[in-house]
């Protein structure tokens, strides 16, 4: 800015509108932001009057642009490319063919589906002229700080008594592995619940419509059993899972998916009556999930939702034959700076004879805050969650929020125990950060009966 400063002549106008603390950033002050602009314009009206013209003039100006802004036709189209991912993939993004007439908000549409791919830097296109015909470059370049990424998660919960948990956890990924933008992920957790894992997403087809999801996990999770608000049983689960996945992108909204989940593994008693034995799991299962909120970490409007269906039988590998429903929602709406999120989840085994290790769990921040993460089993899991946080800090850097959230809900070993009368109220207040290695919450959640907990988390927690 001070170079360009440095350019002006005495001719020069310099326009200076008084912004105060309007920054670079503050979308949402905007219109503070123009009534200024438009006020040390006005200031300036006698000058800017020297630079008009002429009716005819003007006249002959707007003929000149009318024939600027006609949309052209585009005779060819070209990519270049400066990526790993393959021409077909990118190009089957662009709807535009030859002989057709630009479209510049479609287009704009589409490039902004090819960035959702997450590996690119740049994506731009330029209109040129070959001698006499009209083509369209696509210009796209993958990000210079890839392909190979680290995520970092903590979970960190205290009762206000002795009881505490952690869990600290690595994710490492890599984009790109192939032409169809195939993805690899290896993640490690160590602490309350240690986990081991590696995935494989891979698109079949250039415009990733459908897709493989090979996994492998290794696990150790603790289930307890509550009488009231007493644990009376806890039991130590390991297991070791191979999951075959295939599935169906649905546009940028949704995703349906199936497949079939094999484990072997081992319960030991850690509280309670003796149980020491060995189990496999055999199961298939399909999944249709939505998603449409407009931030992982802090949303202010859209959708997520999904309803699953799992099938436990012998013939497929299992030691039990049982099934179980999955259904949850979420919704946000914003307002300037205040955010709601209302979300529900309903778990259940349709007889309620699922064997532990295949029970449902909760607790945790947002899940049941006056528990420690996961610290609540059974049969049946039904959570309603109501957050509202406000944004305090605006920087770029490092947007804040302060909030709070009403949850109700619990777990339960029989489906006749299910019911609103049976449900525990929670609640929490928390700080929440956006910071450059992921969200951050710190806070204190509550649950009727004295139950409290104090809380640190780095991940995402909607």
């Amino acid at each position: 800015v001070e170079q360009q400063l440095a350019t002006l002549k005495p001719a020069d106008i310099l326009i200076k509108p008084q912004l105060g603390d309007l920054g670079s950033g503050d979308f949402n002050r905007a219109g503070e932001g123009i009534k200024i602009g438009e006020q040390a314009a006005r200031e300036q009206l006698a000058a800017l009057q020297q630079l008009s013209v002429d009716s005819a003039q003007y006249r002959q100006f707007e003929a000149r642009q009318e024939v600027a802004d006609r949309v052209p036709i585009i005779d060819f189209i070209r990519l270049d490319n400066q990526s790993r991912i393959g021409d077909a993939t990118i190009l089957s993004y662009i709807s535009l063919q030859p002989g057709q007439a630009l479209n510049s908000a479609q287009l704009d549409k589409e490039i902004n589906g090819i960035y959702g791919l997450g590996v690119f830097q740049t994506v731009r296109y330029e209109v040129l002229e070959e001698g006499d015909k009209t083509g369209m470059i696509l210009h796209v370049r993958e990000k210079s700080w890839g392909p190979n990424y680290l995520q970092f998660g903590i979970e960190l919960s205290s009762d206000f008594d002795n009881e505490s948990s952690y869990n600290l956890g690595v994710l490492y990924t890599r984009t790109a592995i192939n032409s169809l933008n195939g993805e690899m992920r290896l993640g490690l957790q160590i602490g309350e619940d240690p986990t081991a894992f590696a995935e494989w997403y891979q698109p079949l087809d250039t415009a990733s419509r459908y897709f493989i999801n090979p996994r492998v996990i290794w696990s150790n999770n603790q289930f307890n059993i509550y009488s009231g608000n007493d644990a009376v049983a806890q039991y130590d689960v390991t297991q070791t899972s191979v999951d075959l996945g295939f599935g169906r992108e649905l546009d940028t909204w949704g995703q349906v998916r199936m497949g079939y989940l094999w484990s072997e593994g081992d319960v030991d008693v850690v509280i309670g009556p003796p149980l020491e034995r060995n189990f496999q799991l055999g199961q298939a299962y399909a999944r249709l999930a939505v998603d449409t909120l407009d931030s992982v970490y802090f949303p202010g409007s859209g959708r997520r939702g999904g309803v699953g269906v799992i099938a436990s039988r012998e013939s497929l590998g299992s030691d039990a034959n049982f099934e179980q429903v999955l259904l949850s929602y979420t919704e946000a709406y914003s307002h300037g700076r205040h955010h709601l999120v209302g979300s529900f989840r309903f778990d259940t085994t349709l007889d309620s004879d699922a064997p532990l290790e295949s029970r449902f769990r909760t607790g945790g921040f947002l899940h049941l805050s006056g528990y420690r993460p996961n610290q609540l089993s059974g049969q049946q899991v039904g959570v309603a969650t109501l957050a509202y946080y406000r944004r305090i800090v605006d920087s770029k850097f490092l947007p804040s929020y302060v909030g709070g959230s009403i949850e109700y809900g619990n777990a339960w070993q029989d489906s006749s125990d299910v019911g609103f009368s049976s449900g525990v109220l929670n609640g929490s207040v928390f700080l929440g950060a956006d910071t450059p290695i992921g969200p951050l919450y710190l806070g204190v959640g509550f649950a009727e009966g004295g139950l409290g907990t104090l809380f640190l988390n780095l991940g995402p927690v909607f």
